[in-house]
């Protein structure tokens, strides 16, 4: 990944970072952030925001396909698995 996606995806972080602190049942900024972590390979934080996303709205199922993904590449199969089951 160059350089310039990075300051990106970072901006993107910090973006929804503070649209979180404004208002913290954001589950949209929580699930964008997420996928920021995730395309940077930052895959604790990115399990954390998705299952926050999903706590605040539980009807969304690619909260937790998301989630599934990431705690997938952290090695955690049985995480995994069951938020796919959720998804």
């Amino acid at each position: 990944m160059c350089f310039y996606d990075m300051e990106k995806y970072n901006d993107a972080i910090n973006w929804a970072s503070k649209s979180i602190l404004a208002y913290n049942r954001n589950d949209e900024a929580f699930f964008e952030r997420g996928m920021m972590y995730f395309y940077l390979d930052k895959y604790k934080e990115a399990a954390e925001d998705f299952s926050m996303a999903a706590k605040i709205n539980i009807k969304r199922a690619d909260y937790e396909y998301f989630k599934g993904l990431s705690y997938k590449e952290l090695g955690n199969n049985d995480e995994a698995c069951s938020a796919f089951k959720r998804a």
